[in-house]
This record gives C-alpha cells, structure tokens and sequence, in this order.
C-alpha cells in the first residue's frame, strides 16, 4: 500500500512501527525460549514412545485363559491407559504408533528425540507406514517383514519433513503411500469398507454422537430413509429434530409393541445429574420414554 507523505496515515504508521522496535528484543528473546521448551517437549516425546513399547512389548500380549480363550488383547495397554487417564481405543492408538517409531522408524524418531520434527509430525509418519503395511497386506508387529518399503517410505518423507506444515507433510504422506503401496478405485474401496464401524462418543447434558463409517452409497440409503420417515405428521419438532427422531424409529422399531407415538417399543430412561449422584445436590431424577410410554406399567 502506497501512503503520501501528507496521508494522515503516516504519523499512525510511525508509531506502530516505533511500538514494535520497542517490543521486538522482548518478543525475539520469548521465542527463543519458546522453541527450547519445544525441543524439551519433543524429546519427551520421543521417550513417551519408548516407554510405551517397554510396558506394552513390541508384540501385542494377550491374556488367554486354560482352555485357550483370549480374554484381555494387548493388555498392557490397559495399564498405560489407566495411567495416562485415556480412553482404551485412544491409548491402543499410541502404543501402536509407538511400536511402529521404535521398531520400524528409528531415524523418524531419532528426528523426533533431537528436536527436528514435531511430536505430531512424527505420529502422522507412523500412521502413514502403518497404512502402507496394511494395504500390503503385511502384519504391523511381524517386524522382519516390511522392511525395505517402510525404510523408502522413510527415505521418501523424512528428508524435508523439519521444513514442511502438517498440512504439507500429509500430502507428501499420501503421494508416498499411493505411489508404494498403488491401489485400484475398486480395491481401494473395498479396503476402506473393511474399517466400517459404528462409534459412540458421550457429551454433556446426558446426549452424545453417534457415528456410522460407511461405503457412501449406503450412507445416501440411510439418509433418504431418515428423511422421508422425518416427513411424517408424528414428527412436529424442526427438520434437524425430526431427522434425529425419525433414525432413532428406524433403528429401534422391530414392528412388535411399538408405541403408536414414535413406532418404537417403549423404552423408560432416567436421568440423574452427575452433581446427585456424588451427594453434591438434591436436584431429583427425571423419568423420560419415546411420547406416551411413560406408564406404571413401564416404570
């Protein structure tokens, strides 16, 4: 931007510039000591990762019973969950990065423990040699195998991984992998399918998501049905609480018992504040069922 000497602008210009000589030596010396707590943090990191592997094993160590049952896979993870306050699936998700950096991507780590990439960058890097491994079909702890494309993987990304954003990183990730392990739209497809599942996550307020990973095409199926169910006259709230509600019929009816409100069979729930229930409170519970299915008879 061009300003005239004459501009008005001029003496408001002058004075930021003069403020941020002013602050300048304070702010450089921050951000030197900023990036020293970064490389702390980073090797911190890095020795996060090798405990993991020291507590859980490099190989997944289930509890079998006497008559050859698995009871407990991989349970030490559970110990590292416990003490990290993680989820089960969370802390599984770690260990396995973990195992993958230590066994399989020493000079990534190394790169991690000397402050040259992030501990972020380092666990997308594992995630990308974990994918590569599974599209070859190759056992992520069998170790002895998966070794030379791993290592190109490594060679392929490593290099530039200290001068690139995430964002950067995870295209050259997914440039690497499709170029090391080339799928197919077809086959590609069918390995996505394979990871389907259904999730549910708690929020507050005694609600929570509930989230369905499918092939899209049945996605779009689930969706039309959802919504011409929700088209219904029994469904008076607005299209987002009508949808919800209309899934819920869907998935919960089994066309027996149903309740003429919904189409669902009468379920009764009570709900109890967390404050009432560690003694903090005297606020009481509240009944609630799907429309008129609050009776004597279902309580």
């Amino acid at each position: 931007m061009k300003t005239s000497l004459g501009s008005p602008l001029v003496p408001v210009l002058r004075e930021i510039h003069s403020v941020r000589e002013a602050f300048s030596p304070v702010s450089e010396e921050l951000s030197e000591d900023m990036l020293d707590v970064e490389k702390i943090i980073r090797a911190v990191e890095a020795r996060r990762h090798r405990i993991h592997v020291q507590i859980a094993g490099a190989t997944p160590h289930d509890h079998v019973t006497d008559e050859g049952h698995v009871r407990v896979r991989d349970m030490y993870v559970d110990d590292i969950a416990a003490a990290m306050k993680w989820a089960p699936e969370w802390a599984r998700k770690q260990v396995n990065i973990s195992r993958t950096l230590v066994m399989r991507l020493p000079e990534t780590l190394r790169q991690l423990e000397i402050g040259g990439i992030s501990a972020y960058q380092a666990s997308v890097i594992a995630e990308g040699a974990m994918e590569i491994l599974t599209k070859k079909r190759v056992s992520h702890h069998d170790y002895d195998s998966g070794r030379e494309i791993v290592g190109d993987f490594q060679e392929l990304i490593l290099p530039r991984a200290s001068q690139q954003s995430v964002s950067e990183l995870k295209r050259n990730i997914r440039r690497a992998v499709v170029s090391l392990a080339p799928m197919q739209a077809d086959e590609a497809h069918e390995f996505a399918a394979q990871k389907r599942r259904v999730e549910m996550t708690i929020a507050q307020d005694g609600m929570c998501w509930v989230n369905l990973y499918c092939p899209t095409i049945e996605g779009q199926k689930i969706i039309n049905h959802i919504k011409v169910a929700a088209a219904q006259p029994m469904f008076t709230g607005t299209s987002a609480q009508n949808q919800a509600d209309a899934m819920v019929a869907l998935i919960c009816s089994d066309g027996s018992s149903a309740s003429p409100a919904t189409g669902t069979i009468p379920e009764v729930q009570v709900v109890v504040s967390l404050e009432t229930l560690l003694r903090l409170s005297d606020e009481p519970g509240v009944i609630r069922g799907n429309g008129d299915s609050i009776t004597a008879n279902a309580v």
